[in-house]
């Protein structure tokens, strides 16, 4: 006759087993799911020459699958520079893997994210005559006082368009620039290249220029800053369309996706 102690042990025995099998299952379930998970990858470059890596993921997000993002990004380097790489997840979550140089000891940094893929390109210029024009980026400057603007040939694309402010560029933003270059492409819709050139004056007695140049065919936009003590900085927009542009003037950015800017230095 088996002793209570003993019945005791037999059933501790019996439990201890029947977790083990628990956990094996769901070990070999996590497995067999990371293993049926499948990745569109596309690969390309950031404005500044940097390789750019994006993963469409067919899964839904979770912390377990955070170690996979790094150890799959590593396994799919592309470069031995700095690379950025972004998962998006079936349920519209979003990472960037920020990955270091191959040297460095610090392998990469992962960050929750959120970005959109590009809009759909519905909007095209509204033809608009040279008063309405002057009508709007008088409108547009009315916050200088004194700001006006002119035509200038140029050799490189033709034509720019210079807008002066004779006071400091205090609240110019991008959607301000935005708001130029729409007017810009709607009163010339046909061009291939826009140039434009904002001067303006700064506190020390410095002038600073902000220069656009949008090439409508390569879907290209360069930001660029110059002072005249002769420093210079930019950011090259890359995917830039006319309905990007005119989003722009609310949302005050060309492009809210890490993959699509980039800062140049001159």
């Amino acid at each position: 006759m088996v002793s209570k102690n003993q019945m005791n042990v037999i059933i501790g025995i019996l439990f201890l087993f029947t977790v083990l099998i628990i956990i094996v299952g769901v070990s070999n379930s996590k497995t067999t799911k990371e293993s049926e998970i499948s990745v569109e990858m596309n690969v390309s470059k950031t404005p500044d020459g940097k390789p750019l890596v994006e993963y469409h993921v067919s899964a839904i997000y979770s912390t377990n699958v955070d170690n996979w993002m790094k150890e799959y990004a590593l396994e799919h380097r592309t470069s031995s520079q700095e690379e950025l790489h972004l998962f998006t997840f079936s349920d519209g979550k979003q990472f960037e893997y920020w990955m270091s140089e191959a040297s460095a000891a610090e392998k990469g940094f992962l960050y929750p994210s959120s970005w959109t893929e590009e809009l759909d390109e519905s909007l095209s210029p509204s033809k608009i005559n040279e008063q309405q024009f002057n009508e709007n980026l008088n409108q547009l400057m009315s916050k200088w006082d004194g700001a006006c603007f002119e035509w200038q040939a140029d050799e490189i694309i033709g034509e720019r368009l210079y807008v002066y402010t004779g006071q400091p560029l205090t609240g110019l933003s991008i959607g301000d620039e935005a708001s130029f270059l729409k007017n810009y492409i709607d009163l010339k819709p046909d061009r291939d290249e826009y140039g434009i050139i904002i001067q303006a004056p700064s506190a020390d007695g410095q002038t600073i220029t902000k220069a656009l140049e949008y090439q409508s065919k390569d879907h290209t936009l360069l930001e660029a800053e110059i002072t005249s003590s002769g420093s210079k900085s930019g950011i090259m927009w890359t995917d830039t369309t006319y309905t990007s542009i005119v989003n722009a003037i609310k949302t005050n950015t060309f492009t809210n996706h890490p993959g699509k800017e980039g800062v140049l230095q001159f």
